[in-house]
């Protein structure tokens, strides 16, 4: 399982160069996004073919689902304001679907 934490003292693999306040996840990141969600149900867009993982960022309070189905203002797994989501594979990230639980969020994703 993949380790989370922040540190001052990591090293870029790719030039060397410290990257303080980075937040590793034990696997190289391989693309992002930023989602915003409101009264309907979205999926993830900007998958990359290879990635088998995400970590989702939530601002603001949303519901999932992770087999497929459209989640509901009161339907869902309910996720708060500043919580972080693991999707774990592939077919959790094709299936992933969000909904805001009243007005709009954002979800910011970093895929492995």
């Amino acid at each position: 399982m993949s380790k989370y934490y922040a540190t001052s003292h990591t090293v870029n693999a790719d030039d060397g160069k410290p990257m303080p306040n980075v937040r590793l996840a034990g696997a190289k990141c391989i693309g992002h996004e930023t989602l915003t969600v409101s009264s309907s149900s979205v999926g993830l867009v900007d998958i990359p073919v290879k990635a088998k993982a995400a970590m989702i960022t939530v601002e603001g309070d949303t519901r999932y689902w992770v087999d497929g189905s459209d989640p509901t203002y009161t339907e869902g797994h309910l996720l708060y304001d500043k919580d972080v989501l693991r999707l774990d594979c592939a077919d959790q990230l094709r299936k992933f679907r969000a909904i805001a639980v009243g007005g709009s969020a954002v979800l910011q994703v970093s895929y492995f």
